[in-house]
């Protein structure tokens, strides 16, 4: 079963509004080094970060890839409250895979999420070194 991680600011005693919307940039709000996987055919969650108190544009990147000698793609999508968002990222590299940046806009409350899922569920898929960037250090942990 694939590890689901969803993160909210409320966690760690911080809060309150932030007003008006945030700017994309370089510096990373949220980061996770480790694996986080699924042998899955279909679109599986395996990352959320929940936005409760600032909308904006983050930068979504991480390393993709699969399970050596298993002939499998793997594949990635952004989503935005359970929603497609962006490119189908795909990958037959092995570790550390390749990197993909996908560039999200979003409102107070939405929901930032990756899903990953193997085309054929011979081996498992993988994403690593998860980082979300922008200019703005706030984030909500959700769960």
């Amino acid at each position: 079963m694939p590890t689901l991680d969803n993160f909210e600011l409320s966690n760690y005693g911080l809060g309150g509004p932030i007003s008006g919307n945030q700017e994309l940039g370089n510096g990373a709000i949220f980061r996770r080094a480790d694996m986080l996987q699924t042998s899955n055919t279909t679109p599986t969650e395996v990352l959320g970060v929940r936005f409760n108190k600032s909308g904006g544009t983050i930068k979504v990147r991480f390393n993709l890839w699969r399970y050596p000698g298993s002939g499998n793609i793997s594949n990635a999508r952004v989503y935005v409250n359970d929603i497609a968002y962006g490119t189908v990222r795909t990958s037959t590299d092995t570790q550390p895979g390749i990197t993909f940046e996908e560039t999200v806009s979003f409102r107070v409350g939405d929901k930032v999420s990756i899903y990953i899922w193997s085309t054929n569920g011979a081996g498992s898929v993988y994403i690593t070194q998860v980082s979300m960037l922008s200019d703005f250090l706030t984030i909500e942990r959700e769960g």
